[in-house]
């Protein structure tokens, strides 16, 4: 009715419409406005979305609604994922498109507001990273817990990214990744290791080799670690750089600093440094440190790596962390505590080392341990 009244007005004289096309437009903006807040209304109550009615209610221009629209899908992702991770029913996506289109706001707006919004946020580590020491395993560790920050942020994004055509998802993540400047190393890597989780090889090659994006995505994760130690490098001279000669030169001038060694170690695990007496002196540093987890874990990949089965103190450096790693988990008194240890211990099993392996004292310094925890902590039971 509405559009037919405009129509006629338009049909009027010219002197006849100019005196009634400024009120006519205040009242057909008043009842357009009227119409979406119902229409809005109808689609929120009928999926149970009545709490967001103030947020369009309250929206007096464009931006307005786009916040509001945000605040749906942030608020209501995770239940639309589901616990698995997985979307259950495709209900968020229509109501999404629904008030959009009552809205007149554009879905690519909504989605490019979105990401680009998750793709920037600073990536924020979990508490319980911090004995990792180095943020490209920080940024691992985070990214497996299921309720942090980071994972939450993956799930979102990726759930955003499937009301997008999958070659458009694929140069959203790349262009943000490649191209976008002044962005954190880390918030590339997020962007990369969605692109890797979600997108078919085939549809990556279209745009960039995938094993190229491999390498990039990799070497975020060593500048930003590089950036945490103080050592300057850029990614094109990583990239370029002879990964052995790069290492030792990095240990020689940095070897006191057991953030660097750790680093050090990684580069020589993932590119192959085929130098045992390095691998010898870090091991044995890192041990010194008290890092006797994180030498557990280079241990357990150590065995897969032909170049390293010759280290002769290989038995010595198991029954070190193993003992080591069980100690300070007793001594720490966490809740999981039991469950770290076993996995400490299914890790040591697995080795081939496991005949040198002095299982027998270690199971008798963990009961002594767990004595005397018991012993210190009754006192401040009873208090």
């Amino acid at each position: 009715e509405l559009a037919r009244w405009g129509r006629r007005i338009k049909r009027m004289p010219k002197h006849e419409r100019g005196k009634v096309e400024s009120s006519a437009n205040t009242i057909y903006q008043h009842f357009k406005k009227s119409l979406a807040d119902a229409n809005t209304e109808v689609v929120l109550r009928r999926n149970r979305l009545e709490r967001y009615l103030p947020l369009f209610a309250d929206a007096r221009d464009v931006d307005a609604a786009v916040r509001a629209l945000a605040a749906v899908f942030e608020g209501e992702c995770e239940d639309a994922l589901g616990e698995s991770g997985q979307e259950e029913v495709g209900a968020l996506h229509g109501t999404l498109r629904n008030l959009a289109a009552i809205n007149e706001i554009g879905m690519e707006r909504l989605i490019r507001e979105l990401l680009n919004k998750y793709l920037e946020a600073p990536v924020v580590f979990a508490s319980e990273s911090s004995e990792l020491q180095l943020p490209s395993i920080r940024y691992h560790a985070t990214l497996r817990l299921y309720s942090s920050q980071e994972a939450v942020l993956h799930r979102r994004i990726t759930y955003l990214l499937r009301l997008q055509l999958m070659p458009d998802a694929i140069a959203a993540l790349l262009d943000f990744a490649y191209k976008t400047p002044g962005v954190a190393f880390l918030c590339r890597v997020r962007a990369l290791g969605i692109l890797l989780s979600i997108a078919p090889s085939d549809g990556i090659a279209q745009a960039l080799p995938p094993a190229d994006v491999h390498q990039y995505l990799q070497a975020l994760l060593y500048i930003a670690d590089f950036e945490h130690v103080n050592i300057r490098q850029s990614t094109t001279d990583f990239l370029k750089s002879d990964k052995a000669a790069l290492a030792r030169s990095i240990w020689v001038d940095h070897h006191e600093d057991a953030k660097v060694t750790m680093l050090v170690c990684n580069m020589c695990l993932d590119f192959k440094v085929d130098d045992g007496d390095l691998i010898t002196r870090m091991l044995s540093q890192l041990l010194a440190a008290g890092m006797h987890r994180y030498v557990v874990g280079v241990l357990d990949i150590i065995g897969g790596m032909d170049c390293y089965m010759g280290i002769g103190e290989l038995p010595r450096f198991w029954n070190s962390a193993v003992r080591g790693s069980l100690v300070q988990l007793v001594r720490t008194a966490e809740a999981e505590w039991i469950g770290d240890a076993l996995t400490v211990l299914d890790l040591c099993a697995r080795s081939i080392h496991l005949p040198l392996i002095d299982l027998g004292d270690i199971v008798r310094m963990l009961l002594l341990e767990s004595r005397r925890n018991s012993v210190n902590s009754a006192p401040a039971l009873m208090a």
